[in-house]
């Protein structure tokens, strides 16, 4: 293994994983599912937006791992609250990130599949949204 990679791997690993004890590569489900959104809200798959609007600036031995950066550059860029909706980026970056401020100001909730509240809190921060979303900006009238 190129020990340059492995020093980048590691890196990202050390700054992805939560307080809460998850990171992204334990819910690949939402991971990819925010990958989906993006590719959704641009109508262009994830390699597509990394060479045209990154210039291939990322390389890709691991295909999943060079989505997470790009997903990550797409949010950390605001061009999707820009171009979709702030409720739309939250979504995205609930699901690339896997966790998200709850109603309550108590702090950051974690987003896990095998905490029994799950499908509780997905509702609350991507299907909820993403539902309310709709109804506001897509929906006929």
């Amino acid at each position: 293994m190129n020990k340059g990679c492995w020093n980048g791997w590691k890196w990202y690993v050390d700054f992805a994983i939560l307080g809460l004890g998850h990171a992204w590569y334990n819910e690949p489900i939402l991971t990819k599912l925010g990958f989906a959104l993006i590719e959704l809200a641009f109508c262009r798959t994830l390699p597509e937006i990394r060479k045209d609007q990154l210039h291939d600036t990322i390389e890709e031995k691991d295909s999943d791992f060079a989505n997470l950066q790009t997903a990550t550059a797409m949010l950390e860029s605001g061009r999707l609250a820009r171009e979709a909706s702030q409720v739309y980026e939250d979504v995205v970056r609930v699901c690339i990130k896997h966790h998200y401020l709850g109603r309550s100001s108590s702090g950051p909730k974690g987003l896990g599949s095998k905490d029994p509240s799950f499908f509780d809190r997905a509702e609350e921060s991507i299907i909820g949204p993403l539902s309310a979303e709709f109804v506001k900006s897509w929906a006929p009238r």
